[in-house]
């Protein structure tokens, strides 16, 4: 499911409020955000909100590539039957090897 821009903006944004507000019971004071609470909170939202779209398109397109866990080559080499077992049984007897292997 694709997440808005608008979604994440909104978030970021009452994220910073809420922080703001938390800091200001914990000091038990009035704090005065100003301008900075006027124009800098949307900005660091929308900056946040646009990193996390960026993060969702990459992941959506497929550019973000599976790496193995280390030492998943030598297991392979080592029991080449599970080059195209389903991924959960792979990994659940790469996980019995690297235990096995670690007890020599």
């Amino acid at each position: 499911m694709k997440t808005s821009f608008w979604t994440y903006f909104t978030s970021g944004y009452g994220m910073i409020w809420m922080f703001f507000l938390g800091a200001a019971l914990i000091a038990q004071k009035h704090l005065d955000a100003g301008l900075f609470g006027l124009f800098g909170f949307p900005v660091i939202a929308v900056i946040y909100a646009w990193i996390r779209c960026s993060k969702d398109s990459v992941a959506e397109s497929g550019q973000v590539q599976h790496v193995l866990p280390p030492r998943m080559a030598e297991f392979l080499t080592a029991h080449p039957e599970f080059l195209n077992a389903p991924p959960r049984l792979r990994n659940s007897a790469f996980h019995n090897w690297l235990n096995n292997s670690d007890m020599l």
